[in-house]
């Protein structure tokens, strides 16, 4: 019947440096914590803007999870350290 497609959706440098900021902030301090806006504030945005790049607080908070690990098998590569699963 009908079928699911996933589109791979490139993202936008301001995506891109808004993660950033959200994940350099989760990684000093928690992030999980926070409601949207608290984010947007203490990453320098407004909440309309992760809104319009990640859909919601949970989207966000999953990207940020992701290139948290991401971050850390990077890092783990580098180092020639085998990587734990998941």
């Amino acid at each position: 019947m009908y079928q699911m497609i996933r589109y791979s959706v490139p993202t936008s440098q301001a995506q891109d440096r808004l993660l950033e900021a959200a994940v350099q902030h989760a990684l000093n301090k928690r992030i999980v914590d926070l409601g949207l806006r608290e984010i947007a504030l203490v990453i320098g945005t407004n909440y309309r803007m992760l809104i319009n790049h990640f859909g919601s607080r949970e989207e966000l908070l999953v990207a940020v999870d992701r290139e948290v690990k991401r971050h850390e098998r990077q890092t783990l590569a580098a180092a020639d350290v085998p990587s734990l699963p998941g």
